[in-house]
């Protein structure tokens, strides 16, 4: 199924829920932490001083200490704390200085964020951050008036924290909720955040996401003062086993990890290859595991009056062009359908919607050609992934660090190739991440496609097995 998206943008109208004033929309003070060194914690009392040098000055030191990795860890919980200050200038400068610091590190990739206004209630705007010590953050500015800080040691805390929040301004549970998994609802839209229980290993202040399996796991977020840190371990890495052993849960993970001594771990590096000749795509039959991209089996249903319309199907992507898919229409049998290309495959089922009765419109290709079913745009476009002539299928990475090595931002993953392909004979490999070819990094796929057509060299980032001793 496609992967968790870098952001999520959404509009939606919430007519049921009432308009709190900016001003109100800001978190209760909160005191700083008592385990927090006294100069940290003066230092947080000096953004509300009544003279302005004495708060810049404040400030400074605040930016100063927080780039300390030593240091840091205090600073985030006083600005924290800081940032729900009654004093409006103090409140703001503490959440300025805690945005502004660079915590990309063990920053957790992919919390996404979302924008709704409409009928009648002004713009509300929510982001979420999530970090490997297990704290999370939200920023939330509603009319265009500022930007309020509401954070936590936990996103279960923040959870509590935001909705008693909300229900002090008017919203119910129907209007607005944010549950400790990471699942949030805003009127008739719901969508989540990373669940930490998947992702966390809290003993090691460490964020990771399962790779594909049996691929070990990525390392997408660690703190700087953590035994992630201490062992080595890096944004981009990937956990291939402890001890010896892989893990294929994270629990498991999180119990190994616990008494570890070795880790072995991919590591990434820029690698030149030298592109083979051009050669015919190989038709010829592949694995499953070669395949390029499955999208897993949905079904969509449509009622007009007392007619029901019903689809259930599947899609197999190859990375030699051949589709293959699963369909059922109306609670019929279950039939396979299978083309050579994406055109033989799209008419044969379309064929198959035709004879249920079905129009271009209830099954057909939209104007960015996709499939179109009852009104459910299903699977990718081949264009979007596959590299003609490569027998080669790719996923785009984000533009922005995540679980990825940085300097793979922007690329491509290569999740497919075929034997007999040129992508083989160069020596591409599944999780190479592809940068471009003959030295140039190309901006979308139309422009790699085309770069590749006739490429002499190939840049890739490919991990590398070693292992880590464990002090």
């Amino acid at each position: 199924m496609p992967r968790f998206l870098p952001g999520l943008l959404v509009s939606c109208l919430l007519s049921a829920c009432s308009r709190p004033h900016p001003e109100d929309l800001r978190p209760e003070p909160r005191p700083v932490p008592a385990t927090v060194p006294q100069d940290v914690t003066a230092l947080i009392a000096r953004l509300a001083a009544d003279d302005p040098g004495d708060r810049a000055d404040a400030a400074s030191e605040l930016q100063r200490l927080g780039a300390d990795p030593a240091r840091q860890r205090d600073v985030i919980e006083a600005l924290r704390a800081g940032a729900t200050a009654e004093d409006p200038e103090a409140r703001a400068a503490a959440g300025e200085i805690l945005r502004r610091l660079d915590r990309s590190e063990s920053l957790a990739p992919y919390c996404g964020e979302a924008t709704m206004s409409g009928n009648g209630m002004e713009e509300l705007h929510i982001a979420f951050r999530q970090f490997a010590d297990g704290s999370a953050e939200m920023d939330a500015q509603y009319g265009g008036g500022d930007i309020e800080l509401f954070s936590a040691f936990s996103l279960a805390e923040l959870a509590d924290q935001v909705n008693l929040e909300a229900r002090r301004r008017g919203f119910g549970e129907e209007q607005f909720v944010l549950n400790p998994d990471g699942r949030w609802k805003i009127g008739p839209v719901s969508a989540s955040t990373p669940n930490p229980a998947d992702h966390l290993v809290p003993e090691w202040r460490l964020w990771v996401r399962r790779c594909n399996p049996g691929a070990g796991w990525d390392v997408g977020a660690r703190t700087l003062d953590g035994r992630a840190f201490e062992a080595g371990l890096r944004r981009g890495d990937v956990i291939l086993a402890v001890d010896g052993a892989a893990c294929g849960e994270i629990g498991e993970l999180r119990k190994r990890l616990a008494s570890a001594a070795k880790l072995s771990v991919g590591r990434a590096e820029v690698v030149e290859l030298q592109a083979a000749p051009e050669m015919p795509e190989a038709l010829e039959p592949e694995p499953r595991e070669d395949a390029g991209w499955e999208y897993g089996e949905f079904t969509v249903t449509s009622r007009t009056g007392d007619v029901e319309r019903r689809v259930t199907m599947s899609m197999h992507y190859f990375a030699d062009g051949r589709m293959e898919s699963k369909l059922s229409i109306d609670g019929g049998p279950s039939q396979k359908i299978a083309g050579a290309t994406f055109d033989e495959w799209l008419a044969r089922v379309t064929a198959a919607a035709r004879e249920k009765g079905y129009t271009e419109a209830e099954f057909g290709l939209d104007e960015g050609g996709k499939l179109k079913v009852l009104g459910f745009a299903a699977g990718p476009r081949p264009s979007d992934h596959r590299v003609p002539g490569w027998n080669l299928w790719l996923q785009a990475l984000p533009k922005e660090p995540g679980f990825y090595p940085h300097e793979a931002a922007g690329g491509w993953e290569v999740l497919s190739l075929s034997r007999g392909g040129r992508a083989r004979a160069t020596g591409l490999q599944i999780g190479d991440l592809v940068l471009g070819a003959d030295g140039k990094r190309p901006g979308s796929m139309a422009e790699l496609v085309e770069a590749m057509r006739g490429a002499k060299t190939v840049q890739v980032v490919r991990r590398k097995g070693g292992e880590v001793t464990l002090k």
